[in-house]
């Protein structure tokens, strides 16, 4: 086994605002959370759309909803400020952390797809990544 699976966290807080990056690929979902009840495992494909990719992002969306009025409900990003194409330069929330997984130095390149696997624990997330 890997030192860094026995040693670090898989998926990293960073800062990202305070880093350069181009987006590789599009947004898009990979896990939901439910404060009424436990999740269940999912299992997600991620596509890169450029060779380049060295690492996936992570952030958090948090929806409020006014059961009175849609009108009246928000969501609470930690993520990016505005939508991202690929080949932009994402504009991250400043002064918040996202998650971030860098693929293992030998998949850089050579990564077209990544399973994103996530599991509800009692205090935290469980990731598992496969690069092919």
């Amino acid at each position: 086994m890997p030192a860094r699976t026995i040693v670090d966290p898989i998926v990293e807080q960073h800062s990202l605002f305070e880093y350069p990056s181009i987006s590789t690929g599009t947004q898009q979902e990979v896990f939901s959370l439910s404060i009424h009840s436990k999740s269940e495992a999912k299992s997600t494909v991620v596509t890169s759309e450029n060779s380049e990719t060295n690492a996936l992002v992570f952030w958090t969306e948090t929806g409020f909803v006014d059961e009175k009025s849609e009108d009246n409900s928000v969501t609470v990003s930690n993520g990016l400020l505005s939508n991202c194409l690929v080949g932009e330069k994402p504009e991250w929330h400043p002064g918040h952390r996202q998650g971030v997984y860098f693929l293992p130095f030998e998949s850089i390149g050579k990564a077209k797809t990544i399973e994103v696997f996530i599991e509800q624990k009692e205090n935290d997330l469980e990731f598992k990544f496969r690069v092919f």
